[in-house]
């Protein structure tokens, strides 16, 4: 159990518990010994744990024993993230700027750990979303200053991170989710931040700094909406001439990418007959261990090292092909996610490059049964002409 875990344990078990001088003092039955342990430990220790963790014992420390109720202050820790409430939390915008560990929240007694997070927390991950989308939005993340600066023709606006839980409690899951869906679409993704960055910028400059992410917060439908016009007067420019020009040259462009498999080992592919086939017709019949054996042996090495290394390359030209497929695959997933309502009409285009590949790769597995029947022929030849040199030598 982390330390972190054994306060929330602390706080949730304390009774008669008081303020005094700012701090929380109270009684702490202890149940089992982990937490026996662990008091002893934050005790025998130096004072820097008891600040690190926000946790001092005020009893003897032979009273620290299973059963009995110790006396314990609880304030605030020094490394470990105790806040003592949700505004404090949110308040140190730091923490959203990157994934959210463990914490605790003394005032709404929430542990990051427990199976559901209060009503106030519900939105959280909502809240944390729309933020990582403004940071990819933004032109530049301040993180030292926990700020986010946008940029359009007219100048720089400055959007402080200062959430408050009105933020949280007034989020609706919809508007965030379809804020998110929106400016995280792999499709022109670009276009659709730009989008955001300057519908933000228009909306909020005329407003103080520190209320301006506020006014995104209340306003995200209005935001996201006014982005959507935007981002649909751009995708207005793609018209059917233009689709239809862009996806032919994207069939030369791959077909010629496909084509390149082949051409690229043309010179090797003629080699095939002469390496594998002729070179047998060089053996000569050998009755005995001598040079015509070793002439034939190395004839047939010859073939084998030139098999294998065609092997090998054509094995990598089918991972090229691979590549080639799946980015086909990519372009053609794209367009009918940006123009379903054409894209039917360019489903023919893309089945031709797919047979294209498909018969590429046909030609590179023949390819590859040729080279091994070819080195299977060269083998028997090699036996039948060197058989007997080879039984003599065995016996």
């Amino acid at each position: 159990m982390s330390d972190l875990a054994h306060i929330v344990e602390i706080y949730r078990a304390i009774r008669d518990a008081e303020q005094v001088d700012g701090n929380t003092e109270g009684y702490l039955d202890i149940q089992d010994e982990p937490m026996r342990s662990f008091l002893l430990q934050t005790e025998t220790e130096s004072g820097s744990r008891s600040d690190e963790i926000g946790l001092a014992i005020l009893s003897e420390p032979e009273e620290v024993q299973v059963g009995v109720a110790v006396h314990v202050r609880l304030f605030p820790p020094k490394l470990l993230p105790v806040f003592p409430c949700l505004a404090a939390f949110l308040g140190n915008g730091a923490l959203l700027l990157k994934p959210v560990g463990e914490f605790y929240i003394i005032e709404e007694n929430w542990f990051s750990e427990d199976p559901e997070p209060p009503p106030e927390g519900k939105n959280l991950e909502s809240l944390r979303g729309i933020l990582m989308q403004l940071c990819d939005a933004a032109t530049f993340v301040d993180r030292d200053k926990t700020r986010l600066l946008f940029a359009d023709s007219t100048g720089l606006v400055d959007l402080p991170i200062n959430i408050s839980p009105k933020n949280l409690k007034a989020l609706t899951p919809e508007s965030a989710d379809d804020f998110v869906v929106f400016c995280s679409g792999s499709l022109h993704r670009q276009h659709r931040l730009e989008a955001i960055a300057k519908v933000v910028c228009r909306q909020t400059r005329g407003i103080s700094a520190s209320n301006r992410l506020h006014h995104v917060f209340r306003n995200l439908d209005s935001i996201l909406a006014d982005a959507k016009s935007q981002y649909a007067v751009f995708l207005s420019a793609f018209s059917y001439e233009k689709v239809r020009d862009e996806v032919e040259a994207l069939k030369v462009e791959y077909t010629a990418k496909i084509h390149k498999i082949l051409s690229d080992i043309q010179g090797q592919l003629l080699g095939i007959p002469a390496a594998t086939v002729v070179v047998a017709t060089q053996m000569k019949q050998a009755d005995a261990m001598g040079s015509v054996f070793i002439t034939n042996a190395a004839i047939l090495l010859g073939a084998f090292i030139f098999g294998i290394f065609l092997i090998l390359l054509l094995k990598n030209q089918g991972h090229t092909l691979e590549v080639i497929e799946t980015e086909v695959a990519r372009q053609k997933r794209q367009l009918k996610a940006e123009l379903p309502e054409v894209a039917d009409g360019f489903e023919a285009t893309f089945t031709m490059m797919e047979r294209r590949i498909s018969h590429q790769r046909d030609i590179l597995w023949t390819v590859s049964v040729v080279v091994c029947v070819g080195l299977f022929l060269s083998c028997i030849a090699f036996w039948v002409l060197n058989s007997t040199a080879i039984k003599t030598a065995i016996h």
